[in-house]
This record gives C-alpha cells, structure tokens and sequence, in this order.
C-alpha cells in the first residue's frame, strides 16, 4: 500500500538521528474514513505489476490498524496522494510522485508522520521501539520545528549523502532537535539500541 511513503517522513527524521522514536499516537489522528476498496482499485489501476487488489485491500487494512489513533491521519494522506498519478517503482508497486508528497499532501504528510512518531509499529526493531517509547517528547519537538516542513521537502528531495547532509546544515534548529532524540535514546534506550559486536 502506500503506507510506506511516511517512511519518508520517518527516513527525513532517521537521517537526522539514526532511526524513528515516540510512544503513542497524540490524538488528532481520529478513525479513518479511507475506503481501502476503492482506493485499491485507484493503485491497481496504475498496472504495476506487483499490485494487486486483494494484496492491496489487506496491507491497506493492516496499515490503518497499525496506525491505530492515527488512522485518521494516515486515511487523509492517502485521500490526497491518490487524486495524483500514480507511478510504478522500482519494485514494481504504484507509488506516488515525491512532488505530491512534498507539495499537494505535504500538510497531511506530515500531520500523519508527526501523530504515528510515537507508535510502535510491528516492523520495529527494540531501538526503535524504545525511543518511539522514551524519547517522544523530543521526537514531536522535531515535527513541531518550524522549519520542520521545509527540511522534509529538502530531504525528499536528495539522491545522495552530501545532499542530505546539506539540507541538514541548511535547517540547524531541525538537525539541534534531531541531535536531542539521539541524546535521549543513548540516555534511555542504550541497551536496546547497542551495535552487535
């Protein structure tokens, strides 16, 4: 589904501090109204020959599930990227423009992104289950940066490492509160987020 397009929104924030944290949806996610049905179809049509309509119906389902309180959000971002084109990806699955992302649905994208910050999600590993946990406060003070939606469309945007790592000296408050979820999840999250030897 397309679930995986707030990956960006998590990878933006990875890129600052090594990975996605929080604890809980914040509300404002609310139900969702998202029809997976006929939002399937609208991906299905795209002919990507990795998609499928009962393959997309479950994963669409299993995502607003996951995303729990903030189903709500994840249905709106979903509502808007599929009034866009569609294209097939490198795995062969319909995926959005990054511009839609970035400009048309860049409000619900990060509104998404922001409330399932702090949602442990079942693909999570132990660190990022802990920091999602234990370092929320300062996951949302990244979100609520106001430079925060100008740095995503920067990082969005990249292709390479000296790109994102541009964008990140471009936005230092962004990149200050990135550095403190990483001082959080050391402090707080050092066991569960130790390198294998």
């Amino acid at each position: 589904m397309l679930r995986p397009v707030l990956g960006l929104s998590l990878l933006a924030l990875s890129l600052l501090f090594a990975s996605a944290c929080g604890s809980d949806g914040d509300g404002g996610g609310g139900s969702s109204s998202f029809d997976c049905t006929a939002g399937c179809q609208k991906i299905v049509a795209a002919g990507c020959p990795n998609d499928n309509q009962a393959k997309c119906e479950t994963e669409c389902k299993d995502d607003l599930t996951q995303a729990g309180s903030c189903s709500g959000s994840l249905g709106a971002v979903y509502d808007c990227l599929l009034a866009y084109p569609l294209h097939c990806n490198q795995d062969g699955e319909a995926a959005p423009d990054t511009t839609a992302l970035t400009g048309q649905c860049l409000s619900q994208t990060l509104a998404a992104g922001r409330c399932e910050a702090c949602v442990v999600d079942s693909n999570d590993d132990a660190c990022d289950a802990c920091r999602k946990a234990s370092c929320c406060s300062e996951i949302k003070a990244v979100y609520d940066d106001a430079s925060f939606a100008n740095y995503y469309k920067c990082i969005t945007a990249c292709q390479d490492p000296q790109c994102q790592q541009n964008c990140t000296n471009q936005y230092p408050s962004v990149s200050q509160k990135g550095s403190a979820v990483s001082t959080c999840a050391s402090s707080k999250c050092a066991s569960q987020c130790a390198s294998p030897p």
